[in-house]
């Protein structure tokens, strides 16, 4: 039903596999050395849980930061509506513009070629 081509959704199909190698996940013991890879230093578990703890509480203040500045300024655009004047605006497309000519090794004459 949900198959990617149209023209096959909803029909019965047979496939031909052929398996080239069956894994096992195997997790390593928290060893010293294995915890030291993660750049705890003294090679502890309990200093790597404090350093997952550590690092978990730094991604969750970013995320949190990142949420709340995002409704910020969305509030702000929603209650302070701008114009902004349309020599402005092609100003920046010209900016645009030149940068991808540029970042595709072209030059100034073709990134006036470019569309607007």
């Amino acid at each position: 039903e949900d198959y990617h081509a149209e023209n096959l959704q909803g029909k019965a199909a047979k496939f031909a596999i052929l398996l080239k190698k069956v894994e096992e996940r195997n997790l390593p013991e928290l060893r010293e050395e294995f915890i030291k890879h993660f750049g705890v230093a003294d090679g502890s578990v309990d200093g790597l849980r404090a350093e997952v703890r550590k690092n978990m509480e730094r991604e969750l203040k970013c995320a949190v930061r990142k949420r709340i500045k995002t409704q910020v300024i969305t509030g702000l655009v929603s209650t302070n509506r701008i114009d902004v004047p349309s020599v402005l605006i092609d100003s920046e497309v010209d900016v645009l513009r030149y940068q991808a000519a540029q970042h595709f090794g072209g030059d100034e004459k073709q990134a006036l070629e470019l569309p607007r």
